[in-house]
């Protein structure tokens, strides 16, 4: 499907909220198929404000795309997808139509077999404290099994489709896991909704 598909949240009250085929299947597949042609620009996934390597809790390959400009068409089409989606929830929400928000930039994702992000909230101190949303790309359809997003508090599992948006806050709330990924490998692409100024 070329074009944005159903936004929803995904139980009332939850503050999940997810559109349908944000990305198109394209896209998705030129972004997972550029990632692996760049395993020099791969890093060991990091975790926190000091961008700690902590294996127990995270394990998964990154990449960070803004900034560099290869990727600068990857970057672009993430942000207007994004745009979408704020537009969208602050038809919901008042306070995001009422304040200057912006993105931190784009990272890609990959969790292969046995990986996978241990619970944890994304905000914190410091520069954390901007953040007010959550997005996350899937830009493949869900291993065999496991790989679903899980949120603690809501009690909701997320299974990924390729191409879909997921937005929520990044707070205490919402404390929340990539699961164990059985067989396969999840790909995404995140970043951080953050008040600007």
């Amino acid at each position: 499907m070329s074009e944005p598909g159903n936004f929803r949240e995904l139980s009332q009250g939850s503050f999940i909220y997810v559109l349908d085929h944000a990305l198109k299947t394209e896209v998705c597949n030129d972004i997972v198929t550029r990632f692996e042609s760049n395993p020099d620009q791969h890093y060991v996934g990091r975790i926190g404000e000091s961008a700690t390597k902590e294996q127990t809790i995270k394990q998964s390959t990154d990449l960070r795309i803004s900034g560099n400009p290869a990727w600068s068409d990857i970057d672009q089409i993430l942000q207007q997808s994004l745009s979408l989606g704020l537009s969208l929830v602050s038809g919901l929400h008042p306070f995001f139509a009422a304040n200057r928000f912006k993105d931190i930039g784009y990272n890609l994702q990959r969790t292969s077999e046995s990986g996978f992000y241990h619970w944890h909230v994304d905000s914190g101190p410091g520069e954390f404290t901007r953040r007010q949303l959550v997005a996350i790309w899937y830009l493949n359809d869900a291993p065999a099994n496991g790989g679903d997003t899980e949120f603690f508090h809501q009690k909701v599992r997320v299974t990924p489709e390729k191409g879909m948006l997921m937005l929520f806050p990044p707070f205490w709330t919402h404390l929340h896991r990539g699961t164990v990924v059985e067989d396969g490998v999840k790909y995404i692409a995140t970043t951080w909704v953050c008040i600007d100024g």
